[in-house]
């Protein structure tokens, strides 16, 4: 479970205790299956988290709108600390605020864009608070995260900067 989703499942009882209606929906799928469903049970958390599975790519962005936060919980490793998931693009896509672990490159994102919080790795507390922080001020649109797809993080912007790069290359040689 190298994603960091038993953290979210931990954090449940307290983020409940808040939130009596929240929902975790879980989308996806993979080896790690029975394991997860197995620690929803031993965790009595069935009735806040909704396992969707896999979804076809077209569905995705429908339960993403439909959320109040978009949940990031990667543990911080070398690994995470030198990569940025996808899923960071499309909640701030569809302008809903993130919660996510300090991840070098995950926090300074939403930091540098106004539009969520961070929790310190593996810390249920921190997670459950900013959870709670995130839920509590939530607005329908979150413009500073969908400004920062339409001007920064988007495919023309990226592709400037790869040809920019080969051309430095280029002339170098």
């Amino acid at each position: 479970m190298g994603r960091g989703i038993q953290v979210v499942f931990q954090a449940m009882a307290q983020i409940v205790k808040k939130i009596p209606d929240f929902l975790f929906v879980v989308i996806g799928d993979g080896y790690a299956r029975e394991k997860i469903k197995a620690m929803i049970a031993e965790l009595g958390i069935e009735k806040y988290v909704l396992w969707v599975g896999w979804l076809d790519h077209k569905k995705l962005f429908s339960y993403i709108k439909a959320s109040k936060l978009g949940l990031i919980p990667h543990r911080k490793t070398e690994h995470v600390d030198t990569t940025i998931p996808n899923k960071i693009f499309d909640y701030m896509g569809c302008g809903i605020p993130i919660v996510a672990s300090d991840a070098n490159p995950l926090k300074r994102i939403i930091e540098e864009e106004n539009c969520g919080a961070t929790f310190k790795s593996f810390d249920v507390n921190d997670l459950a608070n900013a959870v709670c922080k995130v839920y509590d001020s939530y607005k329908p649109q979150n413009s500073t995260a969908l400004s920062a797809i339409k001007t920064k993080y988007n495919w023309q912007i990226d592709e400037q900067r790869l040809f920019k790069a080969i051309d430095t290359c280029v002339k170098s040689v």
